[in-house]
């Protein structure tokens, strides 16, 4: 559906306007038209039409041009006052389900990562052999313990020489197994990253028919075994 409000400005003010002629033109992606028409509006100033898409529609941006008549050397012609766009694409169901998880529930610095890649059909066949791709990678993040509020556990990120944004750690091409399933690993080296950290494992499975589906999973990486925290008895200085 595609919905209008038309104002006129006069005096400086926003009105609804009268009974004006007006043209609404609908393209699509191969900028051929496929729908005219000349909508009157309500008595709130605004109107909507249906736009009907055959099946053998073209996919892309359509094109929707709003137009209304004005007086050019005594005679009359269409203007444009509006316009926007939409986009058609192509709905195709998901086949199969893609899930991944790691081993642990958190990890730190300098551990060995492991975690797996689960590819199953809707109706409950595993994925045999079908290709993975899946990546391992890391972002900055904050951390706090429980139960200490006004503590401040975080790194002095203005002194550090590390990255803030989003670091592959590895990533790799693969296939699932007869149970489609993938076991995949990577370390958390020392010295490529300090304090917490956010670790997400991704992997997308391509099935026969060419669909791509993804799936995730992330812990917190913790830089050490334990934290140091700092509790200022004031705010003021």
């Amino acid at each position: 559906d595609v919905k209008s409000i038309v104002r006129t400005r006069r005096e400086g003010s926003w009105r609804i306007p009268g009974a004006v002629p007006l043209k609404v033109t609908v393209k699509n992606s191969r900028n051929e038209e496929i729908l005219t028409s000349e909508p009157k509006l309500s008595p709130f100033g605004s109107f909507a039409l249906s736009v009907p898409l055959k099946p053998a529609s073209p996919l892309g941006y359509y094109s929707v041009i709003l137009q209304t008549k004005e007086v050019y050397k005594g005679k009359e012609r269409w203007i444009g006052v509006g316009s926007t766009s939409f986009r058609v694409e192509a709905f195709r169901p998901a086949e199969f389900d893609v899930t991944a998880r790691l081993e642990k529930p958190g990890y730190i610095i300098g551990d060995k990562v492991t975690g797996y890649v689960s590819g199953r059909y809707l109706y409950g066949a595993a994925m045999k052999n079908e290709s993975v791709s899946w990546r391992f990678a890391v972002s900055p993040t904050s951390w706090e313990p429980p139960g200490y509020d006004g503590y401040y556990f975080g790194p002095l990120y203005w002194l550090t020489q590390y990255s803030y944004g989003q670091r592959i750690l590895s990533s790799e091409e693969g296939a699932l197994d007869e149970q489609g399933m993938l076991k995949v690993s990577s370390t958390l080296k020392v010295g490529e990253m300090t304090g917490p950290h956010s670790l997400q494992l991704e992997a997308d499975v391509t099935s026969q028919s060419r669909q791509v589906i993804s799936g995730r999973a992330s812990v917190v990486v913790h830089g050490g075994e334990f934290y140091i925290g700092i509790g200022p008895s004031s705010t003021f200085v």
